[in-house]
This record gives C-alpha cells, sequence and structure tokens, in this order.
C-alpha cells in the first residue's frame, strides 16, 4: 500500500489534477435556474449515489433515462423517468436531475462513438438545452478510481474474465481509453450547453461543503436556512461512504486506487492521461482517440 500511495502522489495526483483542469475549461460556475438538469457522467463515477443525495437533500424522487432503473409509468419530462414514485413525495424543492451517460448503455458500457453523437444523442432523447433542461451537472472522479470502479462493477454485475485482479493489467489499456474517450465526447457536450462541475470525492469527504454547493449551483431560488442545510446533511450521512478515502500528505487517495492499482499499472494510465493531454487541444478531433491503443 505504501508504494502504491507514494506512487499516486508522484505522478497520479498531478496528472489527474491536470486532466480535470483541462476538462471542466469550458464550465462554469453560474448557477442554474429552471427545475431540471442533465446528470450527465462516465458510468460508475457516482451517478446513482448523488442522485441518492439529491433525493435525500429535496425529499423527492430524481429522474433517469434508462428505463432499467426508471418508472415507465412516471415520465419525468421528455426522454427520461422517475426512479420511483413521485406521487406522494414532499418536495422542498421543485428541481429534478435527470441521469445520463449521454449513450446508449447496453450491458453496462458506453458505447464507443464520434465525439458529435454525444451532444446529438443528448438533443434527440432530452431536447433542447436552455428551454427542455437548464443545463447540465458533470461529475468528476478520480481517473484511476473510475477504471478500478468500473472492472470491480464489471465483475460483480457481469461476470467478465478479468476479475482475478492478477488479469486486470491485461484490460487496463482498453478501459483507460474508454474512459477517455467519453471524457473527450463530453468535453464536447460541455462546450455547447452551460455545464457545471462537481467532484465525486468532494460528497465522500466533507459532505455539508459538498450540500451547499450543490444547491447554490442548483437551486439558487432556494430560500434555506442554516438548520434546513443541517437537516439535509443528517439525511444525506447513511449514503455517504467517507470509509472509501484515506489522506497522504494531506491529499485525498481514493481507497480504490491505494489498494488495487499496482505502481507500474499506475504508471501506465498516467503515461497514457498524459498523452492525451499533451495531444489534445480543442477535444473536436476523432483522429487523435485513434492512436489512444498505442499510448499504453
Amino acid at each position: 500500500w505504501e508504494e502504491s500511495i507514494q506512487t499516486y502522489l508522484d505522478i497520479g495526483r498531478p496528472v489527474t489534477e491536470r486532466l480535470r483542469a483541462a476538462v471542466v475549461r469550458w464550465a462554469q460556475d453560474e448557477p442554474f435556474h429552471g427545475n431540471r438538469t442533465l446528470l450527465l457522467s462516465y458510468p460508475n463515477t457516482g451517478t446513482s449515489v448523488t442522485l441518492e443525495l439529491a433525493t435525500e437533500m429535496f425529499r423527492h424522487p430524481m429522474c433517469t433515462e434508462y428505463l432499467r432503473w426508471g418508472r415507465k409509468s412516471h415520465p419525468c419530462g421528455q426522454g427520461a423517468y422517475y426512479i420511483s414514485d413521485p406521487t406522494h413525495s414532499n418536495p422542498i424543492l421543485g428541481k429534478v436531475l435527470v441521469k445520463s451517460h449521454g449513450t446508449q448503455y447496453e450491458m453496462g458500457n458506453p458505447m464507443p462513438e464520434p465525439v458529435w453523437r454525444m451532444n446529438n444523442h443528448i438533443v434527440n432523447v432530452f431536447g433542447t438545452c436552455g428551454k427542455d433542461y437548464d443545463g447540465i451537472l458533470r461529475l468528476f472522479r478520480d481517473p484511476f478510481d473510475t477504471i478500478i470502479a468500473r472492472a470491480r462493477f464489471s465483475c460483480q454485475y457481469q461476470n467478465q474474465d478479468f476479475c482475478h485482479w492478477e488479469s486486470f493489467k491485461t484490460i487496463l489499456v482498453k478501459e483507460t481509453c474508454v474512459l477517455l474517450y467519453w471524457l473527450h465526447r463530453g468535453t464536447v457536450t460541455t462546450q455547447r450547453c452551460p455545464t457545471v462541475f462537481i467532484d465525486y470525492e468532494e460528497e465522500m469527504v466533507d459532505i455539508e461543503a459538498w450540500i451547499h454547493r450543490f444547491v447554490n449551483l442548483l437551486a439558487p431560488e432556494a430560500q434555506l436556512t442554516d438548520d434546513d442545510f443541517a437537516a439535509m446533511s443528517k439525511r444525506c450521512e447513511k449514503k455517504n461512504m467517507p470509509r472509501l478515502c484515506r489522506f497522504a500528505d494531506g491529499k485525498l487517495i481514493p481507497s480504490h486506487t491505494y489498494d488495487t492499482f499496482e505502481p507500474t499499472w499506475m504508471a501506465v494510465v498516467a503515461k497514457m492521461i498524459t498523452q492525451y493531454l499533451d495531444a489534445t487541444k480543442d477535444f473536436t478531433s476523432d483522429e487523435i482517440m485513434a492512436e489512444c491503443p498505442t499510448w499504453g
């Protein structure tokens, strides 16, 4: 563990911070004023937990694009469905989040498509940004943690053949490319619709600060008191998972990273992310992503 943690501090954390800066470059910190926001994220980056927290905060069920998790009998605007029956809820705010991965989602895998198709998918499913929804909330999760979370999900629910961690390295380059491809497409979408970012790790570490930022961005018109925020925090405590994090040198180390990643694997991922960031300028070129498998 100690060697993995030090490797993360030396090369993992710096490249994560550089990647985050690149993908949030076109984001805004201006709050949204509508009642419907898309929650756009890569699979297994905290989307479901965020929906659960929002449900606890607003006392109202959130929504999803995918019928596997939604209820067809309870539509939630164009292209979406409530995750649970909203009939008897007692909302304190009329805000809803709509879960989307920006693409078709078969067997848990984001489909590899050209960068422009994510924007087309969102428009075709949900309508027009600024009219049918007020903007996009993007989750950002540590890429090393994301890759492990995806692998564990696939092992647990899809019986993939890399469930033994000694074989994990065989899919490492491919999984890193899929993640980078999604971020590439997602950044194009960010440039075309007002977008705000929230960090997944922040909700794990300081839920009260996360709730304040969440509400201020998505429901700035809400007249909430300190007691209201305290009640929200209490309701969200049962969904929060600070046990998944630890700190070293004052920096957050997600548990998936330090308990699974061997230093040599971490170096491969860091190298690939660095090559991607060195090569891309505007996130609009498909050609650059064809080179991704060679970066590992």
